[in-house]
């Protein structure tokens, strides 16, 4: 009989001789890892920029809406966020090192608000102890005015 590809030939049970049998296929693939010129973003022409906003870091372009973490300001004010890790405007691209120095980023606040709620559960077998509490995450909502370098 032959088999179905004979240009790769096996150990027996479908293993090739280039993987180790008992290992699954995703650990012997190196991880991946590029330059950043080799990344290819959806982003022909555009300004973007990688902000850290209150301990997330966001991926923003000018006009993009957005709920951030809460940060306590009021309705209509300007936020600038200073920590730009990555600005790019369509070639041209600064990578920080943490920070690009001089970059910023201005939003405008349009709100708050409240997450969806999630529940924990608290149990303890055989011990009729039980406990639900709900929580619900407060973001507030930006729209990116400006990214400037």
């Amino acid at each position: 009989m032959a088999s179905a590809s004979q240009d790769t030939p096996t150990l027996g049970h479908g293993i090739s001789p280039r993987q180790p049998p008992g290992l699954p296929s995703q650990y012997q693939k190196p991880f991946f890892t590029c330059p950043l010129e080799a990344l290819s973003l959806d982003f022909p022409g555009s300004m973007f920029a990688i902000v850290d906003i209150a301990g997330t870091q966001e991926l923003v372009e000018q006009g993009m809406k957005l709920q951030v973490p809460l940060l306590g300001e009021k309705e209509g004010t300007s936020v600038t966020f200073d920590k730009v890790l990555l600005i790019a405007d369509g070639e041209d691209i600064a990578v920080g090192t943490p920070f690009v120095s001089g970059a910023s980023v201005a939003a405008k606040v349009l709100g708050t608000g409240r997450g969806d709620k999630i529940r924990i559960q608290k149990a303890h077998r055989r011990k009729r102890y039980r406990r639900v509490k709900g929580h619900r995450q407060g973001y507030t909502e930006i729209e990116v005015t400006k990214i400037s370098r």
